[in-house]
């Protein structure tokens, strides 16, 4: 074959492929899924399984699921060879007690390309009608009806305030919940074919709020304000008395947000929700820390060549609330200059802010104060204290005292010679070279007064002689 006849066999082969790919018969499967009563069963699973080809090509499968109508559709396109004709197999598993129904079909040109077909379970299924309804006596559009019995759990919303759902007979709790979070519930045994029930809101009731207030010492807190935002323009309102009580009634809500203010600050607020009678203890921290044992120590902390004042401020705080997160700043000036602060580390109750001055040369004053604060943001200050800072020597030049050696044992810190060889071991080098040399000195001083003596006294024995 030469390549004109190949192409044109190529080109022949391309006109005939969307005819081998079209289908050579359509059907669509109409499937019902219904208990021997009649209801519709809704979440059948339903699976279709049938040939696209031929008989050496695999099945092709399906799976869907029927509708609250207990109805599911499905279209088949069957690409077989003209004159050939493949079956199909619907299987449908029903919600309830897990039923199976298994159904083979076949196309039939007769139908139309529709196959209208039923499976019917041997149980009954109940319609219950669930009405909702606000406390005005209108239906509450939108509400969210929960059924629960048997095992199941079936969500409906009442778009329109009314819902229906087909069940099994049994008995049954349906509830909902209002905007307000108000819910409604009832209890019902499902065996006729139709039952309806209806759900309202509960009526407002007039509801009271006591709430006692106290500060973190246990003291009663009077003259508080005490706010209940119940959703309208304006809250609820009260204030505390002598014994740090105050009383809010006539509340028509069941959830609130409760707040407690002194001179417009809110020292607390939560969420709330109310019974017909509620009472509430409330600490709040408003005391201030308590702060003693302020005191400052310095000392030089440099070398020969620089000095480096540290100074050291000390202060015992304590608070009482119960929370973490107590801390305490100390603020200073250097002789009247600018005000800076340093943060205080703490180790218990005890607190420690420490400075260092490595630029300043004493004599200076520092002026010093302890700023500390809880929490809740509750803070106390200190008095002020001015300190003189005099010239000291650094640390690292002060000759440290030796300690005198045990007494016993050889050499000369023990017995007698004790507080000689401590004297000794006392003395610097540059002594002892000193009184080595006066020594020296002293000794030839002597040696010629005694030459010069000796000298004298042989030559004067000498002259004497005969």
């Amino acid at each position: 074959m030469n390549m004109r006849h190949a192409l044109a066999a190529i080109a022949f082969l391309a006109l005939l492929l969307p005819i081998a790919q079209a289908c050579v018969w359509l059907e669509r499967a109409d499937m019902h899924v219904i208990s021997q009563n009649g209801y519709p069963i809704e979440g059948a699973t339903i699976k279709m399984t049938y040939q696209r080809h031929n008989a050496n090509e695999s099945d092709t499968n399906d799976t869907m699921k029927s509708d609250a109508n207990g109805f599911a559709s499905y279209r088949m396109c069957d690409e077989a060879l003209d004159g050939i004709i493949y079956g199909y197999n619907i299987t449908v598993t029903e919600p309830y007690f897990g039923g199976v129904k298994f159904l083979p079909q076949a196309y039939a040109p007769s139908r139309g390309g529709v196959n209208s077909l039923y499976f019917v379970y041997e149980f009954n299924l109940y319609n219950l009608t669930v009405d909702v309804k606000g406390r005005n006596g209108l239906p509450a559009p939108n509400a969210n009806i929960t059924i629960t019995g048997g095992g199941r759990t079936k969500n409906l919303t009442a778009t329109t305030g009314s819902a229906w759902a087909v069940i099994l007979a049994g008995d049954y709790t349906v509830s909902t919940v209002f905007p307000d979070n108000t819910t409604a519930n009832q209890t019902v045994t499902v065996r006729n074919i139709t039952q309806s029930i209806l759900l309202v809101q509960s009526p407002l009731t007039s509801k009271t709020l006591t709430v006692k207030l106290a500060d973190d010492l246990g003291q009663p807190l009077e003259n508080f304000t005490v706010l209940l935002d119940v959703g309208g323009d304006t809250p609820l309102e009260a204030l505390s008395n002598a014994s740090g009580t105050a009383r809010l009634d006539g509340i028509q809500v069941f959830f609130a947000r409760l707040e407690v203010q002194k001179d417009n600050r809110t020292l607390y607020s939560a969420p709330l929700q109310l019974a017909n009678s509620t009472s509430l203890n409330i600490t709040l921290d408003i005391n201030p820390p308590n702060i003693a044992g302020v005191n400052a120590s310095y000392r030089n902390v440099g070398d020969a060549s620089n000095d480096i004042y540290e100074i050291k401020v000390n202060a015992d705080i304590t608070d009482a609330g119960t929370r973490p997160g107590l801390g305490a700043k100390v603020f200073y000036e250097i002789n009247g200059g600018q005000l800076l602060s340093a943060d205080m580390g703490q180790s218990g109750g005890a607190f420690t802010g420490t400075l260092t001055f490595p630029n300043i040369d004493a004599p200076f004053d520092i002026m010093y104060y302890v700023n500390a604060t809880d929490a809740a943001g509750n803070s106390r200050v200190s008095s002020r204290t001015t300190m003189p800072v005099e010239p000291v020597p650094p640390i690292s030049l002060i000759t440290p005292t030796p300690t005198p050696t045990p007494g016993g044992g050889n050499g000369t810190g023990g017995g007698i010679l004790g507080p000689v060889a401590g004297m000794l071991e006392s003395v610097s080098t540059y002594i002892w070279a000193l009184i080595i040399l006066v020594l020296v000195i002293l000794g030839g001083t002597v040696f010629v007064f005694v030459a010069m003596n000796a000298f004298f006294y042989m030559n004067s024995r000498q002259l004497k002689k005969p």
